[in-house]
């Protein structure tokens, strides 16, 4: 932890919660192609499971990381952070 993060922790705005998105990938899909999903349907996101992941608040990257297993064993899913944008810590 930076220390200017560590300074400013008591800092009642560090207890606001902030909605976590974790992008794993994107497609784009016709209304026809959409409306043929059912149960079970794939949809493949052109990337590789290898690929990082993207963490966005608000809309904007703070981080990527690679997903992996939780806590909770074999089938919870986690993200391991691998590298948070400077240029948004403080934006």
């Amino acid at each position: 932890m930076s220390d200017a993060l560590t300074a400013s922790s008591n800092d009642p705005l560090y207890d606001i919660q902030l909605p976590v998105t974790v992008v794993v990938g994107q497609v784009t899909l016709s209304l026809a192609d959409l409306s043929k999903w059912e149960a079970d349907t794939i949809v493949a996101l052109g990337v590789k499971t290898s690929e990082p992941v993207e963490l966005q608040v608000n809309g904007k990257v703070v981080a990527t990381g690679e997903l992996c297993e939780g806590q909770n064993g074999p089938n919870s899913l986690a993200v391991r952070i691998l590298d948070i944008r400077k240029d948004s810590a403080h934006t």
